[in-house]
């Protein structure tokens, strides 16, 4: 008898897991379909502005002259706000003169010729200084300025940096003659990045 409870105990349990296992369910399942997620784009570019025609040109400086005004216009045409620096890039000849020219560099917000020019090197006078120096602290080498005004360009907004240069009244003989190649480098980045480099 006992046998024959267990057995029939056995039975039921084994048909109850069964009847679990054949059980059906209803189910749903949805999609959310085309998603997509792209990066921003730091993209500054270069143009001359008024009469400046770059690449610059400048001939026959003399000791104590200063050149005409030369502006070039950056316009963000990335999809981020970005901020940016420039720097002097040595590319030619024994050096002598690149380290001798005084620049000045004054930047617009607009391009529209009516803001407050920042003056380098920031903020003290001289109001200009050679291509070698780099007062502002920035780790970038060279010709720097980081405008305290007009650092930041927002997407499609354009600003304005015009460059003159002096050679200074004590240059002597051993400059005459002498021509200096030098890349002017616009280095941009976004807005909250807290230097200039990746």
């Amino acid at each position: 008898m006992r046998r024959l409870l267990f057995s029939i105990l056995a039975l039921g349990v084994v048909s109850i897991a069964a009847i679990g296992a054949t059980r059906a369910y209803f189910t749903d399942t949805e999609a959310v379909a085309g998603n997509q997620i792209a990066t921003g784009r730091v993209d500054v570019e270069l143009s001359e502005q008024g009469t400046t025609v770059i690449p610059i040109n400048v001939a026959d400086i003399l000791p104590g002259w200063t050149s005409q005004v030369y502006t070039i216009r950056s316009t963000n045409v990335g999809t981020v706000p970005l901020k940016y620096a420039w720097s002097a890039q040595f590319a030619g000849d024994n050096g002598a003169l690149f380290n001798t020219l005084n620049v000045r560099m004054e930047d617009d917000a607009l391009c529209m010729g009516t803001q407050i020019w920042q003056k380098y090197p920031v903020p003290a006078d001289p109001v200009f200084g050679p291509f070698t120096a780099a007062p502002d602290g920035d780790p970038l080498s060279g010709l720097t300025m980081i405008p305290t005004s007009y650092l930041n360009l927002s997407v499609g907004q354009a600003g304005c940096t015009r460059f003159t240069f002096t050679l200074p009244v004590t240059a002597g003989n051993a400059l005459q003659g002498k021509s200096t190649t030098f890349n002017l480098v616009i280095h941009a980045t976004q807005v909250d990045n807290p230097g200039f480099n990746e």
